[in-house]
């Protein structure tokens, strides 16, 4: 593995987020999964997992979880401002105005 390119934060995440995916049933969400891993994505994994030791130890994990925080916070507020569709002329709850 000496001549492995190292990968950048994003390409990590989005390794992660494959092997996530992976693990989703059919409706979508995350089921209990045994994975295999080839000899390539065991090493990234690895990989993966010394950055984000690296990464706490220098003190980036409140941080992380405040930006995880924020993005739930902003797509809460997105799912809230589509709510139901309305007609003109009525109140969120279909009385006349």
């Amino acid at each position: 593995m000496a001549g492995r390119r190292k990968m950048t934060l994003d390409e990590m995440a989005t390794f992660m987020g494959g092997l996530v995916r992976r693990c989703t049933n059919r409706k979508g969400d995350i089921a209990d999964t045994v994975l295999t891993l080839n000899v390539e994505e065991a090493a990234m994994l690895s990989d993966c997992a010394e950055a984000m030791t690296v990464l706490d130890a220098y003190g980036a994990a409140a941080h992380v979880h405040r930006e995880i925080e924020k993005k739930r916070q902003a797509s809460a507020r997105r799912k809230d401002a589509k709510g139901p569709a309305q007609i003109a002329g009525e109140t969120a709850i279909g009385e006349k105005e």
